[in-house]
C-alpha cells in the first residue's frame, strides 16, 4: 500500500513528505510520519529509512503559517470562480541553509493492481484531548496547480534534512494540496 503520514498543524493544509531516495514501498523502505512543525526539522521516525538515508530529520517548511500564505498568494486565479482544489506532487530539493535550490513537479505513482491508489495519511494532535488522530486522505492530483507549487514552494524557508546532527541537502517528494484561499466568494464577483 502507497501512503504518506504526515503531522500537520494547519487546517486545510495537506503536506505530505516522504524521502524521494526510497520512495517506493519494495524492500520495506516505505514512508514514515513526517511533522510539519513550526520552525523544527521533521523527525524520522522509520528505522528503514534512517538506515537507507542517514537521516535524523527531514527537510520540513520552517513555518506552516508561512506555507499556507504562500499557498494562498499562488493559487491560481483562474480557478477562484470555480472554488477548484487540486494536488500536486513534487520533489524539492532543499540545502543545508533551508533554502529551496530546486522545484520539480512528478507524476504521482502509478496505481498497482488490487491496491488502492496513492494515499496520504494526515497525522495531528486534537488540541482538545491532546490524543494523535489519522485520517486518510486520497489527492487528486491536479497537474494544473503545478506552476503555482512550484512559486509557492520557492518562497518558503525549511528546516533542513539533519545527519549526526548536522544540516544536509536533502530532496523530499511532497503533495502539496491547493484549496481556494480564505474568503473568496464562491460563483463569481460580486453583484453590481
Amino acid at each position: 500500500m502507497r501512503r504518506s503520514k504526515m503531522v500537520s498543524g494547519a487546517t486545510g493544509l495537506l503536506l505530505a513528505v516522504a524521502l524521494a531516495a526510497g520512495c517506493t514501498d519494495e524492500g520495506g523502505a516505505g514512508r514514515g510520519v513526517v511533522a510539519l512543525n513550526d520552525g523544527a526539522a521533521a523527525p524520522v521516525p522509520s528505522s528503514g529509512v534512517r538506515a537507507a538515508t542517514g537521516l535524523s530529520h527531514l527537510p520540513a517548511p520552517a513555518s506552516a503559517g508561512e506555507l499556507r500564505r504562500s499557498l494562498e498568494r499562488h493559487y491560481p486565479p483562474r480557478f477562484v470562480a470555480e472554488r477548484r482544489t487540486g494536488a500536486v506532487l513534487v520533489d524539492v530539493s532543499v540545502d543545508e541553509q533551508g533554502r529551496v535550490r530546486r522545484v520539480d513537479v512528478v507524476d504521482p505513482p502509478a496505481p498497482v493492481p488490487g491496491e488502492p491508489a496513492h494515499r496520504v495519511v494526515l497525522v495531528r494532535r486534537d488540541p482538545a484531548t491532546g490524543r494523535t488522530v489519522e485520517t486518510v486522505a486520497s489527492p487528486r492530483y491536479d497537474r494544473a496547480f503545478g506552476d503555482a507549487a512550484v512559486a509557492a514552494l520557492r518562497e518558503v524557508r525549511f528546516t533542513p534534512a539533519r545527519r549526526d546532527g548536522r544540516p544536509v541537502p536533502h530532496t523530499a517528494r511532497m503533495t502539496v494540496q491547493f484549496q481556494p484561499p480564505a474568503g473568496t466568494a464562491s460563483g463569481g464577483e460580486g453583484a453590481g
